[in-house]
């Protein structure tokens, strides 16, 4: 074994029938910590969910993604948020026990 582990953290439900996207921890020895979105589909009762896209987040960006989340209203519909607004300061979060 080469102590390479995953764990799955959540399961997103998605907006079409046979669909979801989970939320994974990666860890390798020598690559370090990670987390993954995989969106799967449903192939029938004899297949089972399979992958058909990830995306890797380093540690970084899911500081980053977590500051847009926070600064960001969702009711319904996405809105843009203005960044030039007198006054805005980004708060930096570590995310290193993610």
């Amino acid at each position: 074994m080469n102590g390479s582990s995953e764990a799955v953290l959540g399961t997103l439900s998605s907006g079409v029938d046979n669909g979801r996207t989970l939320v994974v921890h990666c860890h390798h020895p020598d690559r370090g910590s990670w987390m993954e979105l995989r969106q799967q589909s449903r192939g029938g009762s004899s297949l089972g969910w399979f992958t058909q896209s990830s995306l890797r987040l380093e540690t970084q960006q899911i500081a980053q993604l977590r500051n847009v989340m926070a600064r960001t209203r969702i009711s319904g519909t996405l809105r843009q948020v203005d960044n030039t607004a007198g006054g805005f300061v980004p708060r930096v979060i570590h995310a290193d026990s993610a």
